[in-house]
């Protein structure tokens, strides 16, 4: 809330009855998945009004959503995760196709029309667990795809190789398309999806778990490498200075 002030805009601690209320609040991990955001809202609806129709656009960890809205006698729910991409609103703004799970036919029906109206074509999953795992498992497949690269480009520097000429060339075959290492996975969505995704489970992850290690490598390689160039750096003033 106090960030939301901060940022300019209105904020109210009221919540009036409604048919209708959308959730789309920060789910957080810190050591472990925090969803208290997201249970705080829930709380405050219940208590304005538990028939009414809640669409929740925040991130779930799969299966959270039946145990809190049973737990608080909410009937009509939805999830249908956020989805937004600030560089392509055009396309991949707010009216892009999103993923909708619901915990009841009814509720299927009712969020149905809402983003129907709101012109946002949905892709209906059978339950509302599907529609949970999905928000995740679209980030991790993300993060997977940058952390091959970072790997990609540290064997790269390793063999004195050019990492753009490299892209170039095999990102000629059909099927492949290398991303951009930067400075590594930054925001808060991917690494805090795929850690949402690996508490979802006790089924094995080793290459979920290997994009992690690569990403932790691979920030000690930027770091490393940054280092060495600013001595390299130095180096060249004095050398000038002494000339």
């Amino acid at each position: 809330m106090n960030r939301a002030r901060a940022s300019g805009l209105v904020t109210s601690d009221r919540f009036p009855a409604a048919n209708t209320y959308v959730i789309c609040v920060d789910t957080l991990y810190e050591k472990l998945p925090d969803l208290s955001n997201v249970e705080e809202v829930l709380e405050r609806i219940a208590k304005a009004s538990q028939l009414s129709l809640v669409c929740i656009e925040s991130t779930m960890l799969p299966g959270s959503t039946r145990k809190l809205t049973a737990r608080l006698g909410l009937e009509r729910v939805a999830v249908v995760p956020h989805r937004y991409w600030s560089r392509d609103v055009t396309h991949h703004g707010v009216s892009q196709t999103r993923v909708m799970g619901a915990l009841n036919d009814e509720s299927r029906k009712e969020a149905s029309e809402l983003y129907g109206q709101l012109g946002i074509p949905l892709h209906v999953c059978r339950n509302i667990e599907t529609a949970e795992l999905a928000k995740v498992v679209e980030n991790t497949h993300r993060y997977l795809e940058i952390a091959y690269a970072e790997e990609v480009k540290r064997i790269c520097d390793e063999l004195a190789i050019s990492y753009s000429e490299l892209k170039a060339a095999v990102d000629t075959k059909w099927n492949v398309k290398l991303l951009e290492p930067r400075d590594g996975i930054g925001g808060s969505c991917l690494p805090k999806d795929v850690r949402f995704l690996l508490e979802s489970t006790d089924c094995p992850a080793p290459l979920i778990e290997g994009a992690l290690s690569t990403e932790r490598l691979y920030r000690t390689h930027v770091k490393s490498a940054g280092t060495l160039q600013g001595s390299q750096q130095v180096g060249k003033r004095k050398a000038r200075t002494i000339a």
